[in-house]
């Protein structure tokens, strides 16, 4: 390859930014994954700063792990799912960002996985990790139900069913649930 841009092959670069990770994969011109990078949370909700530090931290990981270097940035062509961009204001500021990418393309964590899920067609998603979510895409229409983080909502997330587990036991400790596999040996 040269130095001169315009000789060198299109890259792309697809990012899933959620509440417990970011992860970069970039890709060419055939959908040949070249490499892969993992960084910290990027909930834009929570944390718009940190959000865009994983962000570059996972796709510098990535361009090593595809032996590129780290100037490789700016040829990328960005597409970014994004925990929390699916509130307008959130969006707004993420939008603003000064990004180092020759493009960027901004969705929520939501819609990309939709669109993995269903091949770029219409369809619906439940999504249980961090957070909980359901979500469909169908005729060009969004629609949300749960999402709104933890402790308001996101029953089915890791973090509602880590404290539910943790008010068993100690529910159970002090005789007022029966006791179950969970503390039997407490």
């Amino acid at each position: 390859m040269t130095n001169n841009p315009i000789n060198q092959p299109a890259l792309y670069m697809g990012i899933d930014g959620g509440g417990s990770k970011c992860k970069a994969c970039i890709v060419d011109v055939n959908n040949k994954v070249l490499g892969t990078g993992i960084a910290g949370p990027a909930n834009a909700f929570i944390d718009q700063q940190q959000s865009i530090h994983s962000i570059i931290n996972s796709a510098k990981l990535a361009l090593v792990d595809a032996n590129l270097a780290e100037s490789d940035i700016t040829r990328l062509t960005a597409g970014i799912g994004l925990a929390g961009v699916n509130l307008p204001s959130i969006y707004e500021e993420m939008s603003k960002w000064k990004h180092p990418f020759a493009k960027m393309f901004l969705t929520t964590d939501l819609h990309i996985a939709c669109l993995g899920a269903h091949q770029g067609k219409d369809g619906a998603i439940i999504i249980s990790g961090t957070g909980s979510c359901g979500y469909s895409f169908v005729d060009g229409k969004q629609v949300i139900i749960g999402g709104h983080g933890f402790p308001h909502g996101d029953k089915g997330s890791g973090a509602w069913l880590g404290l539910k587990g943790v008010k068993t036991v100690l529910l159970s400790l002090e005789g007022m649930a029966i006791k179950s596999k969970m503390n039997q040996n407490m």
